[in-house]
């Protein structure tokens, strides 16, 4: 059975100098940006099972604004220990993604998310702006048999409005 990945980078948020890090939450464009990411899931028909988030504001902002875009009873799932986690914290917690999941989405920081999606497809990313997403594709694997270069990279948008 195949499997869908969504990576995707929390919306531009306030600068560091701003609050702490982990309080940061999104400037307008990062609201819109969102909004652009819920929007180009939805238009695409794709039906996300389960959001899992880091529970940093600007990722909680994100994915709420995501949610509210598609269609409802969406589980988001916000864990702390995805806040600027390394790439084995990755790694192990889509490992933990329940097995009737098809589609999740993911929602995180860099440099962990442009690490873990060249982990994953074995394709290196220019970059990973606030606001992008990249899609990727794991066929007759389960979650917890996700292993280094065991995705294709579908798809990779960055946000157009900044």
């Amino acid at each position: 059975m195949s499997k869908t990945l969504f990576l995707a980078r929390h919306a531009q948020s306030k600068g560091s100098n701003e609050g702490d890090d982990f309080h940061r939450d999104l400037t307008l464009i990062g609201m819109a940006e969102s909004i652009q990411m819920g929007d180009r899931l939805a238009l695409a028909d794709i039906e996300i099972d389960h959001i899992i988030a880091s529970s940093a504001i600007r990722t909680r902002m994100t994915a709420e604004v995501i949610a509210s875009k598609l269609q409802g009873g969406i589980k988001i799932s916000f864990k702390t220990e995805l806040y600027n986690a390394p790439l084995v914290t990755l790694i192990k917690a889509i490992g933990l993604i329940p097995p009737q999941v098809k589609v999740a989405l993911f929602i995180g920081h860099n440099p962990g998310l442009s690490y873990l999606a060249t982990f994953l497809s074995d394709q290196s990313l220019d970059s990973f702006p606030p606001g992008a997403m990249v899609e990727l594709l794991f066929t007759d694997l389960e979650w917890k048999e996700v292993r280094q270069g065991s995705a294709i990279l579908k798809r990779y948008q960055t946000p157009t409005l900044t």
